[in-house]
């Protein structure tokens, strides 16, 4: 388990570092603040509903596959992702085009993008299920790669969805050579009603939560305007960039979990968050210490006026994160159903809370919103999975 610990940091390090070092300096360092903060927004809706549709689709088949594993199953979760490939492309464009007021190739290259995200991101679950974790190393080298190229090609063309196509692209193409999603075809079987409605409610869970992480780019556009996405998105990059980082952990811990499928008790619950909670106390004073440095060389533009919403902004991503990495024991523990329950609950405080905060005291103030409402997922996200630990093993023993 530690060597894929290891493995799937190491390959979420080379993406991040191609994406957060090189693309998005990249552009804010062509664009006014402006003009970045709404690529920002636009991104923000591409990755919150591409990221969704497909962690919906991989989480499903991750913690449904066992039931699918004999001759001629096949659940009918390529269909599933057929069909949300389309609904994913729609809205997508719908929302940059209307709302957002991108202009229309723009909006279908958008829309394209957050296609590619999703069947990445579902396609790669295969590796995850055969706990194959060189698999996810190589696919994220292979988009570092492509993002690099399209960070070059943006010097001959102009035109910056361009840089998200090139490295979405290449590891969609990747996944398409090294997965069975090809030979599996579109059929469906007896277990597809109850695929799809595990899938909707991950889907409306990681679609809370995905909305939660960008939210602060469409809240602080609409009441702040696209040059305070800028400032905070820059204040709170080194926290981000940790989440970046810390999600893939959560991933093979839920592999794991599913795989050894026994009981937790209450007793390794509350070690798992203790020990979750250390490392990300360290890491937070970590971002403090070296946030001023980096931030200084990345986007030198933008680094004096963001400074000061940095260790508020960082404090608030650092404890999304925690909230993330609790809920591989809570997806294992509870019903799918209290997942989009507390993403609903975070979501509602998140905006209340932000809308309230930021009117009266600025962009510091949706700081302080953000980490208010990270906190309340954190409670509600251990109580739960405290809760239900004992109830699972008590059961249990009564089958027994």
């Amino acid at each position: 388990m530690r060597r894929d610990v290891v493995l799937n940091f190491l390959s979420t390090l080379i993406a991040t570092f191609a994406s957060q070092i090189i693309c998005y300096p990249a552009l804010a360092s062509i664009m006014d603040s402006a003009s970045y903060g709404s690529v920002l927004v636009g991104m923000g809706v591409v990755n919150a509903l591409g990221t969704a549709f497909g962690a919906a689709l991989d989480n499903t088949r991750l913690l449904t596959w066992r039931s699918i594993a004999k001759p001629g199953g096949t659940g009918g979760y390529n269909r599933l992702a057929v069909i949300y490939t389309v609904l994913c492309f729609i809205i997508v464009f719908f929302v940059c085009r209307v709302p957002l007021m991108q202009e229309t190739n723009q909006s279908v290259a958008l829309g394209v993008v957050a296609c590619i995200i999703e069947l990445k991101t579902y396609l790669t679950v295969e590796y995850r299920i055969r706990i194959d974790y060189k698999k996810i190393l190589l696919i994220n080298i292979v988009s570092a790669f492509a993002y690099i190229v399209g960070v070059l090609l943006l010097g001959l063309y102009d035109w910056w969805p361009i840089v998200f196509i090139a490295g979405e692209g290449a590891a969609l193409l990747y996944a398409l050579c090294s997965t069975s999603f090809l030979k599996e075809g579109i059929a469906k079987d007896s277990q597809y009603k109850n695929i799809v409605r595990t899938s909707t409610d991950l889907f409306l869970a990681s679609l809370s939560s995905n909305v939660s992480a960008y939210l602060d780019r469409f809240l602080i556009s609409a009441i702040l305007g696209p040059q305070s996405v800028s400032l905070y998105t820059v204040a709170s990059l080194m926290g981000k960039m940790l989440s970046m980082a810390a999600t893939p952990i959560a991933n093979v811990l839920l592999s794991h979990y599913a795989a050894n499928n026994s009981a937790t008790t209450r007793a390794e619950v509350v070690k798992r968050f203790v020990t979750l909670a250390i490392v990300f106390l360290l890491c937070f004073l970590t971002v403090i210490v070296i946030a001023p440095f980096v931030l200084s060389v990345l986007y030198p533009s933008l680094f004096e006026e963001s400074l000061r919403y940095c260790s508020m902004a960082s404090l608030a991503a650092i404890l999304y994160i925690l909230g993330n990495l609790m809920q591989p024991t809570m997806l294992v523990i509870c019903d799918s159903k209290y997942q989009p329950l507390i993403q609903i609950i975070y979501l509602i405080s998140y905006m209340v809370l932000g809308l309230i905060m930021s009117m009266r005291f600025g962009l510091m103030g949706f700081c302080a919103a953000a980490t208010i409402a990270a906190l309340l997922r954190i409670v509600f996200t251990f109580g739960l999975s405290y809760y239900f630990a004992e109830k699972n093993i008590l059961e249990q023993d009564d089958l027994s």
